[in-house]
């Protein structure tokens, strides 16, 4: 378990440790494959979201596969420290950067939303049709 910004990211190996059914249907099938990396989110103890990740030995980049928040913890800046938390997953982990598709996983989201947002934080479009997103930490290793 890691704690960061009152956040713990709780390593997830069965649906039984997720109490949210919305969360426990994001977190799909278990065990997975090894390159799978799935983390319940919890904010002082109530669980917030879900991070899911994917580290495909020899890639450049680390993939978010799915990072969902619940609605009533949307807007409080908890997604920022979730996109955060996998950029020092990368970097730790010695990867240039991070991958990700601009997808909304709630259909009340807006894709054009999404995608400011992410641009936003620092990331760049690689496939306009697909939505898919990188940031890159090139610099940091120069």
């Amino acid at each position: 378990m890691e704690t960061d910004f009152h956040l713990e990211f709780v390593k997830l190996v069965s649906k039984k440790q997720i109490r949210s059914p919305e969360l426990r249907r994001r977190a799909k099938t278990f065990p997975g494959r090894k390159i799978d990396h799935r983390y319940l989110v919890r904010r002082n103890a109530k669980e917030v979201g879900f991070l899911w990740y994917l580290a495909f030995p020899g890639n450049k980049y680390l993939k978010v596969h799915e990072m969902y928040l619940l609605k009533e913890f949307r807007g409080r800046g908890i997604g920022l420290h979730l996109i955060r938390h996998a950029e020092r997953l990368a970097t730790h982990h010695k990867y240039e950067g991070l991958i990700l598709a601009a997808v909304p996983l709630d259909p009340k989201i807006d894709t054009e939303w999404l995608i400011a947002w992410y641009k936003k934080h620092g990331f760049l479009e690689s496939d306009p049709e697909r939505h898919i997103f990188h940031k890159s930490f090139a610099a940091r290793y120069s």
